[in-house]
């Protein structure tokens, strides 16, 4: 009985220590870690350039694309919010969906189709949005919206009104805004 111990022992310690050697499979646990600490999930992906244009705007014939730069021209909105998500106050800036409606002619009873970069789309009436003050957000904390992150851009929904609770407008990686 004593052997048998003794031999479960010494083969558990070499089994261990085996398996505390440095590999590359520790590494790519490392890397699974990371991922699994963003609130958000995704592996990081770099942003695109303040002038490459990644918001289309179609409402019927009228098409307007938007780089970061062009968003900035806009008067900015800047509001903490309480991000459902990840269940955190975050600061967001951007632009407000009435802004840009009004820019490519879209009118309080259109149908708006939203759409992600991974074909995620929400649909609503214009005027859900702007009447909850809904906007485009390109910074989060201050920097970029990474695309780990939900970004470049996000739609965004002040706290306290009616669409806040629906998390389906919380659009991520919002590629396009078009009139159904």
């Amino acid at each position: 009985m004593k052997k048998l111990l003794a031999l479960t022992l010494v083969a558990a310690s070499i089994t261990g220590a085996a398996a505390c050697g440095g590999t590359e499979q520790d590494t790519d646990v490392s890397s699974a870690e990371s991922v699994v600490d963003n609130p958000y999930g995704g592996l990081e992906v770099p942003s695109p350039t303040p002038s490459e244009p990644i918001l289309k705007l179609v409402n019927r014939g009228n098409v307007i694309s938007l780089s970061i730069d062009d968003l900035r021209k806009y008067p900015t909105v800047r509001v903490t919010v309480f991000e459902p998500f990840v269940k955190q106050n975050i600061e967001f800036v951007g632009v407000a969906m009435e802004e840009l409606f009004r820019a490519v002619g879209i009118e309080p009873a259109d149908t708006v189709l939203t759409v992600a970069l991974n074909e995620y789309t929400y649909s609503n009436v214009a005027r859900e949005f702007t009447g909850t003050q809904a906007f485009i957000a390109y910074e989060q904390s201050g920097g970029p919206i990474l695309m780990s992150r939900g970004g470049p851009l996000r739609i965004i929904v002040p706290n306290n009104t009616p669409l806040a609770e629906s998390l389906e407008v919380w659009n991520w990686s919002l590629a396009e805004i078009r009139v159904e």
